[in-house]
């Protein structure tokens, strides 16, 4: 159980710091306790402000960005700091910083890019117009509607020798990242 509880500690601590969330209103009574592939469907996909695209997930009465954000612009079009290697100057940037997995700028199609904490306060935005980071409200109706099972349901199981085996097992290496935004109500 204690695992269980440290797993989705973990999953929404690195997903806030990499997702957005539209403004919207949450209706709590309408989740579900479990959640299936029939219940999901795609929405229309986003770009942030400097192009980069986003599928998204309808998820209950949510809309999540399936992919992490990797943007180095704020919405405002100002750029946020990137300080390369130097991780101490990365932690201590008090208006925004961001950096690649592995400091490398290739791991950001398949991660996204990880932001400090001022980064995802900052009043010029991450987000694309209309999405906002989510709120614990918003991940209180997630973690509701999909149910116990939440690392499985939101993740791909498809890998190169997956124990699930069969149509999950691959040759091709794919990386597949978690829900991380949500919008209006749909």
């Amino acid at each position: 159980m204690k695992n269980s509880y440290s797993f989705i500690a973990v999953l929404i601590a690195v997903s806030f710091a990499v997702s957005c969330a539209s403004d919207r209103e949450q209706q709590a009574e309408e989740s579900t306790t479990t959640a299936n592939e029939d219940n999901v469907r795609y929405g229309e996909p986003i770009s942030d402000v400097e192009g980069n695209t986003y599928r998204t997930v309808i998820i209950g009465e949510q809309e999540w960005m399936a992919k992490n954000l990797q943007t180095t612009t704020y919405r405002n079009g100002e750029p946020i700091d990137y300080p390369g290697d130097d991780d101490a100057a990365w932690r201590d940037n008090t208006t925004g910083a961001y950096t690649w997995y592995n400091n490398e700028q290739a791991m950001g199609e398949a991660y996204g890019a990880l932001y400090n904490w001022h980064a995802v306060i900052n009043p010029d935005g991450l987000c694309p117009d209309g999405w906002r980071m989510p709120d614990h409200e918003d991940w209180l109706y997630l973690t509701d509607y999909v149910g116990d099972e939440m690392g499985n349901q939101l993740k791909s199981r498809r890998q190169v020798g997956s124990p699930f085996g069969g149509e999950y097992d691959t040759m091709a290496i794919t990386v597949s990242t978690g829900a991380t935004a949500t919008k209006a109500p749909v």
